[in-house]
């Protein structure tokens, strides 16, 4: 195959280079100029091609400065500044605010004596002239003695509670009678007697609260003893429904021990307790010719009234029933129907089973969509369900028997035995070029990489006698 040469340009090629480069940029048969001076008064500017020219050379050109233009660029500062120009001094001065205590008119005097008087209105609060103090001062004048909002009427015991008011900073005790707040006598004593009230109460004029509850004591009827309340307590009988009963009276004249039967207010009666005094199964048949319930058969004991009540029996009510005889009760016997003791079952679907149940209370199953949890995917010991392998399957490349594990294997096994060299490095000698080859391709068999059969590419330093070759032959 054939080899193609590339020439580059290397660090020893590139000193080569700008050794070169400088010594032909300053050469004099190099149009540009090397080196400036200007005149010794200043108004001249000299360009020379000589990098090692001298003042008194003569120069390759000359460029007039110009002094008075520059009195005019100075005149001009001159205004912006505010100065004036003094034929007597031939000096410019500039004058400043009267206000500003300096010795000569100057902007750093008068910018000196600015920045103390910033100080002095920056100084703390016991600077004289600082803000600072001043704002102290201020708020100290502000000081009052300490005065009471609230007056009490040694006469009538009012509370008389006044507003307040600030005059330039200053509170004070506020004059506007209409912000006032009054109160009572009974405010500062607390006393019912001292609560105001104004009504008749039966017979009997009322001045304040306290005669007023006198007044509701004594209309009560036989006053506070006529509302005491008491209960008493009887026994029932052998042959009575109830087995407490609780009598409730109010007045004065009476006692749990001793009730009076004007003073009764209510009995309060407690039922005896019913409880089951016997139970069976028995057989309830239904009569169509008059659509009754009898118990034993059809010439049985009616009992549609305790079966139904005041509905109407049907033959749905026939059947077994649990019987309850009740005790302490006016009923004969409570009747449940054996039926309504059973749970109804009826079927249902998942996503994994439908269960049916017939008119014969047969039961079948329909086996659906089955979890994958559930499913067995290898017999024996070591059982896995179907759901096991696939998570294992798509386990991570540390997971064993996973697809990610045996493709991290079968790469692993392509690693070749040594390097494949890409590139190679010859060094020149005796001012031949030094030589990199880049192999043209590589080459990949069954996974492992190769060589390639395509050209090799190589790279050559530049020598010295090819640089100097841009020079016109100069030595480098």
């Amino acid at each position: 195959m054939a080899t193609a040469n590339k020439t580059f340009l290397d660090l020893a090629g590139l000193q080569a280079y700008d050794t070169a480069i400088k010594a032909w940029a300053n050469s004099v048969n190099q149009v540009a100029f090397k080196k400036a001076l200007t005149s010794a008064d200043g108004n001249y500017l000299y360009l020379y091609k000589n990098p090692n020219a001298v003042l008194g050379d003569t120069p390759d050109a000359t460029i007039s400065l110009g002094g008075g233009d520059m009195a005019a660029k100075i005149d001009a500062l001159a205004a912006i500044c505010g100065a004036t120009w003094n034929t007597s001094t031939n000096e410019y001065d500039i004058v400043l605010d009267s206000s500003f205590d300096v010795s000569t008119d100057t902007i750093v005097d008068a910018l000196n004596e600015l920045k103390g008087q910033i100080n002095v209105l920056n100084g703390n609060d016991t600077t004289s002239g600082s803000v600072a103090k001043a704002v102290k001062d201020a708020v100290e004048g502000l000081d009052v003695t300490e005065f009471a909002l609230a007056t009490k009427d040694t006469t009538t015991d009012e509370v008389t509670i006044k507003g307040i008011k600030e005059t330039d900073g200053k509170i004070a005790v506020g004059t506007t009678t209409a912000n006032d707040i009054v109160l009572k006598k009974v405010a500062s004593t607390g006393a019912a007697a001292d609560v105001t009230y104004s009504a008749t109460i039966g017979s009997t004029t009322v001045t304040n609260v306290d005669d007023a509850l006198d007044a509701l004591a004594a209309a009560s009827g036989s006053g506070v003893a006529g509302k005491t309340v008491y209960i008493t307590e009887t026994a029932g009988g052998s042959g009575d429904a109830f087995s407490k009963r609780y009598g409730i009276y109010q007045g004065a004249n009476g006692s749990s021990a001793s009730p009076v039967v004007g003073e009764k207010l209510a009995d309060i009666d407690i039922p005896k307790d019913m409880v089951v005094e016997s139970g069976s199964v028995v057989e309830i048949f239904f009569d169509s010719s008059d659509n009754t319930l009898h118990e034993g058969s059809v010439s049985g004991p009616d009992v549609t009234a305790d079966i139904k009540g005041t509905g109407t029996a049907t033959s749905a009510d026939a059947g077994k029933y649990v019987k309850l005889v009740i005790a302490n009760s006016s009923s004969d016997a409570v009747y449940i129907k054996v039926t309504d003791l059973v749970d109804a079952y009826t079927g249902g679907t998942t996503a994994e089973a439908t269960v049916a149940i017939d008119g014969n209370n047969e039961i079948t199953v329909t086996i659906n969509t089955i979890a994958g949890t559930k499913v067995t995917y290898t017999t024996g010991a070591s059982g896995e369900t179907v759901t096991a392998a696939l998570t294992r399957l798509d386990g991570n490349s540390s997971t064993t028997g996973s697809v990610d594990n045996k493709i991290a294997t079968a790469i692993a096994g392509l690693d070749t035995a040594t390097d494949v060299p890409i590139a190679t490095y010859t060094a020149g000698t005796s001012g031949s070029a030094d030589v990199i080859t880049f192999s043209g391709s590589v080459a990949e068999s069954d996974g492992v990489v190769g060589a390639g059969s395509a050209d090799d590419i190589t790279m050559s330093t530049i020598t010295s006698a090819e640089i100097a070759a841009l020079f016109g032959g100069v030595s480098v």
